[in-house]
């Protein structure tokens, strides 16, 4: 077995089921106590010690007031852990809602604190458990697990931006299972404008979507759409409208609870496509790298898998820094 899971019964068990599930859809064999839980044995069985020395890590679920434990539970939660410990696992906590550490931690769990942590609070701490879990049990000894830990290291190659539309085309990532969608780019009038019934039929099974672009005249924008509308032919020069910023306003109005938007006068060097899907496994990163004063066939492009962590990983936090500091200069970087 590769993960015995902990938890406490109070508030846990859901966290603990969304987390055996998830390991389980991943190939990784996982356990967690459901039989101590129905009986309320209060006891820390032999059972529970076997499929913890079966283990080769333990997950350990942490939520808000989880130690402040009644007398009958002490036996089972405290001791997986102290027993885990003695047994030298490797100690993985996993931390819930608004957890934290509590300043009359018992003194024998006090190691806890030093140990690396995983988040899961929100849906995307959610979409990330299992990339962040594996990157925690990279150095298991079980050839099972590190069977299933290399498929996310795949690497992506650096294409041209012709040869990645022609192998998926842009509108083959539009489907209707898409629940949430970000888009950073300078001026997103291409999508904004060509993927308009796609991105409806997306808004009507509720998708969630996210915009950054350039702040409407910055010198970004102004210097971005000049060095873009200098090179192509004239129906590539045509792309770039005037009226981007009207078009976003006219979506959030439509769809006030869904389209949420940012602008920045930071000089983007990509645009920064990310899908996420009901099907997690189905998540990818569209990434095109602006080419000023070529072609637009001659951009270079990323089409980016979730197995490809490391760089999904990099994309996906690049974006969330930007939606984070919109207004920061480049100046102050």
């Amino acid at each position: 077995m590769d993960a015995f899971i902990s938890y406490r019964r109070k508030k846990g068990f859901v966290y603990a089921k969304t987390v055996y599930d998830q390991l389980m859809d991943s190939g990784v064999e996982a356990f967690y106590d459901i039989k101590s839980l129905q009986e309320y044995s209060g006891e820390f069985t032999l059972e529970l010690q076997n499929n913890i020395d079966d283990a080769g890590f333990f997950i350990l679920i942490l939520t808000d007031q989880c130690f402040t434990i009644p007398e009958k539970e002490k036996s089972i939660f405290l001791q997986e852990i102290l027993y885990a410990r003695k047994k030298n696992k490797t100690i993985i906590p996993v931390l819930c809602e608004d957890f934290s550490y509590p300043e009359d931690l018992f003194p024998e769990l006090a190691f806890l604190v030093r140990l690396q942590s995983v988040l899961l609070t929100t849906d995307r701490d959610l979409d990330n458990l299992i990339p962040d879990l594996f990157a925690k049990m990279i150095h298991t000894t079980n050839l099972k697990l590190k069977q299933t830990i290399s498929v996310f290291s795949a690497k992506t190659v650096l294409k041209n931006r012709q040869v990645v539309d022609k192998d998926q085309a842009l509108s083959s990532f539009f489907t209707s299972d898409v629940k949430s969608l970000d888009i950073c780019s300078f001026s997103c009038q291409a999508l904004l404008r060509n993927a308009r019934q796609y991105f409806e039929l997306m808004l009507e099974n509720g998708c969630r979507i996210r915009v950054i672009m350039n702040t409407p005249n910055s010198p970004a924008a102004l210097e971005a759409a000049h060095l873009k509308s200098a090179s192509g032919t004239r129906r590539q020069r045509d792309r770039i409208h005037r009226d981007a910023f009207e078009d976003l306003m006219d979506w959030v109005e439509a769809y006030p609870k869904q389209i949420f938007y940012r602008t920045t006068e930071l000089y983007l060097p990509c645009a920064i496509m990310i899908l996420k899907y009901q099907d997690q496994k189905k998540d990818n990163i569209k990434v095109d790298y602006y080419s000023f004063n070529c072609p637009d066939k001659d951009r270079r492009s990323l089409l980016i898998k979730s197995s490809d962590y490391d760089n999904f990983n990099f994309y996906e936090r690049q974006f969330e820094w930007i939606w984070e500091n919109p207004h920061v200069l480049p100046q102050d970087v």
